[in-house]
């Protein structure tokens, strides 16, 4: 995964850091299977947080348009055939009702904390027709924490492994406490 994410940085090393921020996010919600949290781990410790932060969110936010987009055109597909977008019948039952239920809290958390793909996320919300401003604002929110806590992670594994690792164990950890919780699997 590290590898993966330093080719991509390095192929797009000569860009402003702004546009490289935007960039990776934009592709890594739209469309591309993009390592972003590794990406972003790795950045956090190269470029200054507020960059990081607007760019990254704005990026990843556009991107999740796409999904979104897509969603809404083919979201009666999305119901019938869930597989094809990695993701289980009874995930996408559990997630359906989650959304439902949670709208506004469920597209934050989804964005802040890994619990499933952006891009299920993204692709379902339009599939449900989740008010569209909820879903950029609220998404928008979400990846700014996303954002904070990768890049926290990244800097501090940079000064020190032990603590690093120990805050993404922790990541981790509540991410599965919460799929487990919510029943949702990848």
């Amino acid at each position: 995964m590290i590898e993966i994410a330093s080719s991509i940085i390095s192929v797009l090393a000569g860009l402003p850091a702004s546009l490289l921020v935007f960039l990776i996010m934009f592709l890594a919600a739209a469309f591309l299977p993009i390592p972003s949290e590794t990406i972003i781990m790795i950045l956090g410790t190269k470029i200054n947080l507020p960059t990081l932060l607007i760019y990254g969110s704005a990026g990843a936010t556009l991107g999740s348009l796409v999904m979104y987009a897509l969603g809404r055109k083919l979201g009666k597909f999305v119901k019938k055939y869930p597989h094809m977008f990695l993701v289980n019948r009874k995930t996408l039952d559990r997630i359906e009702n989650f959304i439902k239920k949670h709208e506004k809290n469920a597209i934050l958390l989804g964005r802040a904390i890994p619990l499933v793909p952006h891009k299920v996320i993204s692709m379902i919300a339009g599939s449900f027709k989740i008010n569209l401003k909820d879903f950029i604002v609220f998404g928008f929110i979400g990846m700014i924490i996303r954002l904070l806590i990768f890049s926290y992670s990244g800097k501090l594994l940079s000064f020190n492994i032990t603590i690093g690792a120990i805050l993404v164990t922790i990541i981790l950890g509540v991410s599965y406490a919460i799929r487990k919780k919510l029943k949702i699997h990848r």
